[in-house]
């Protein structure tokens, strides 16, 4: 689109701040617009004066729409560090518009490289130490096998030489610490993100089996409706859930595999769901029902307090309190992203790395 759309939005936000606020409606000025009554003939009947201002409306919507659609997939793709975003970021820091300026800000707060993590401890450079520390590396392995090997301290070096020497400068060898994500392939994970990811099956292809995320075997007893809802997963591997209006019709719920970040949000969210299905805590009840609350509440049929009764029905009466606590936390990130999503934006990153090593290692 480039600097005409960025002339388009200066222009709409400028002439909207000229006008009274009270003032309903407020359409895109535009000579080219108010000259199209200029043949028409004098004076304008009623009707074709109604079409005007119907078609003024109708443009204007239509500009409204454009550009929130347009900002939403600069955002997305500024988020997920799409390529060719550095220019959109260089504009945005420099644009005197809240807009800009917000999502400019969220995206410095993201990383930009992997927190680092030493051999030994497996402490990371993301906040384990209570400030910045300097991470060495092994230099024989950077200089010929171009590889990190990385220490937090000589003490750590020293202790980690006998397990390190017979590999050093030969082979690309990394602990994978016990209850950690010093994996190679998962060293900006978390160690609950690293562990979820590992229990993605993978399919011959070499790529992840979503339809092979289920419902898991169960560690408490199912209500009634949560028997009914895995029923119906296992009956249909597309779908990722089923929502019922109040009269009963089922809505399936269904996430969208256009991309990458898409792919992982299902495969996140059918981890969540499997887990809140399976483990005695339901511990991905609230990422799994914060996700389909903003996904579904404006469906057809359906709202916020329609599908927490469903979910209470199925998960017991403490589900929205689960809920409201993730969703408050959510909120404080500022990034407007669901649990599931903010699982996705990393997944992107290290989810192929992983799913090509262990599919080698098979």
């Amino acid at each position: 689109m480039g600097r005409p759309f960025t002339d388009l939005v200066k222009r709409f936000l400028e002439a909207k701040k000229t006008i009274d606020k009270d003032r309903v409606p407020f359409y895109l000025p535009s000579p080219w617009w108010d000259r199209a009554l200029e043949e028409a003939p004098k004076p304008l009947s009623k009707r074709n004066r109604f079409m005007y201002n119907f078609l003024t409306l109708t443009r204007n919507e239509f500009i409204c729409i454009f550009l929130t659609r347009a900002m939403q997939s600069i955002a997305r793709d500024v988020v997920l560090g799409s390529k060719g975003m550095d220019k959109v970021i260089d504009f945005m820091r420099d644009t005197p518009y809240q807009v800009a300026l917000s999502s400019a800000r969220a995206l410095s707060s993201m990383r930009e490289k992997p927190p680092m993590r030493c051999q030994t401890c497996s402490r990371s450079s993301d906040g384990d130490f209570g400030g910045k520390t300097h991470f060495m590396v092994c230099s024989t392995c950077k200089s010929k096998l171009d590889f990190s090997v990385h220490y937090c301290s000589q003490k750590c070096q020293k202790v980690d030489w006998p397990d390190h020497k017979p590999n050093c400068g030969k082979k690309k060898v990394i602990k994978v610490h016990e209850g950690t994500s010093a994996d190679d392939n998962l060293r900006d994970c978390s160690p609950e993100v690293a562990a979820l990811l590992k229990d993605v099956p993978i399919d011959p292809s070499g790529t992840f089996n979503i339809s092979s995320i289920g419902s898991g075997e169960p560690r408490y007893q199912r209500s009634s409706a949560l028997q009914y809802q895995v029923s119906l997963i296992d009956a249909d591997k597309e779908v990722e859930y089923v929502l019922f209006t109040p009269s009963g019709f089922p809505i399936r719920f269904f996430i969208n595999n256009r991309d990458d970040y898409e792919t992982w949000t299902r495969i996140n969210f059918r981890i969540v769901r499997k887990m809140a299905m399976s483990s005695a805590r339901q511990d991905g009840l609230a990422p799994m029902a914060e996700h389909l609350i903003k996904h579904a509440e404006n469906l057809p049929g359906l709202s916020r307090d329609i599908i927490m009764r469903q979910l209470c029905a199925e998960y017991g009466a403490e589900t929205e309190t689960k809920v409201s606590k993730l969703e408050k936390q959510s909120a404080l990130t500022g990034h407007g992203l669901t649990l599931v999503e903010s699982m996705s934006r990393l997944s992107t990153k290290v989810g192929p790395r992983l799913a090509e090593k262990r599919s080698k290692n098979k």
